[in-house]
Order: C-alpha cells, then structure tokens, then sequence
C-alpha cells in the first residue's frame, strides 16, 4: 500500500519537497538581508533601525546567536537595556560559552554599578584570556567608577 501510494503520489511529493527546500533557501537569504542592514545601521551609530532589522530577523529565526547579538548591542546603545539583558541572557541559554554575550552582560551590570555581578562575569572570561581587550576595558571601568584609579591603569 506504501509503494502504491508513492508511485501515485511521486510528483507531489517531489513538487512539495523542492517548494520547501526553495522556500527556506529564500528565508536565510531574508534574515542574511536583515543582519547585514542591522550591521550597517549599528555601524554607522543608526541604533534605532538596527535595532529594528536585527528583530525583523529574529522574527524569523529566534534562535538566531548573531541577531540576538545584534539586537543586544544595538538595544543597549539605544538606551533599551532591559532588552539587551533579556537577549544576552537569551543567547547564554543557547550557548553558555559565549564570550560576546557575556561581555555584553558584563557591561549591562557595569551600567547598573552592579560591580559584583560584573565581576563574576569578567574573572572567567579573564581566566581564559587574561589578555582580553575587551574584558579588560570593563575591568578599568569598574576600577574606575569604584575610585581605584592606579588599578585601572595597569
């Protein structure tokens, strides 16, 4: 009874499977559309329409780590940080290793002075790395807004 169904059924099928395969090629070219003009905003300081390109792909793919990246740094420098924390939290859910997202984070709570919380964040990524640029600006930030100035300039 399969096989008969098969032959009878084999154009169909066939037709079916190119439409999907064609339709979700198109898809991951529309959300390659919306991370590079969610870049190219956040690039050139535009935060409010990177903002809203990175969630158009995210539309499509929600678990997308690059547009939820994109949607965090973009929302955070646009003053949405509720939404920047609620996206890195998100991407370190999918990826806990993630070295972008935990920076992010990082600074979120530097934002806050929440200092302890940042640092729990920072020490590992500096463990692994203890030469991290990016970690150890946040580091100086911190060292900063504390009033440990020698510390931040070493």
């Amino acid at each position: 009874m399969d096989i008969l169904f098969l032959k009878k059924n084999i154009f169909s099928i066939f037709f079916l499977s190119s439409l999907l395969f064609f339709q979700s090629d198109r898809i991951a070219t529309e959300i390659g559309d919306y991370l590079k003009k969610g870049e190219d905003y956040y690039r050139a300081r535009d935060y409010k329409n990177s903002v809203i390109q990175f969630k158009n792909a995210l539309t499509m793919n929600p678990s997308s780590k690059k547009a939820l990246l994109g949607f965090a740094k973009s929302s955070f420098v646009a003053g949405e940080k509720k939404d920047a924390f609620e996206s890195y939290k998100r991407i370190l859910k999918l990826d806990s290793k993630n070295r972008d997202a935990s920076l992010g984070l990082a600074i979120y709570f530097i934002s806050l002075e929440k200092f302890e919380e940042s640092l729990k964040i920072l020490n590992p990524i500096l463990e692994s790395d203890p030469y991290d640029p990016d970690a150890l600006v946040a580091l100086s930030q911190i060292y900063l807004k504390i009033g440990k100035k020698e510390l931040a300039l070493k």
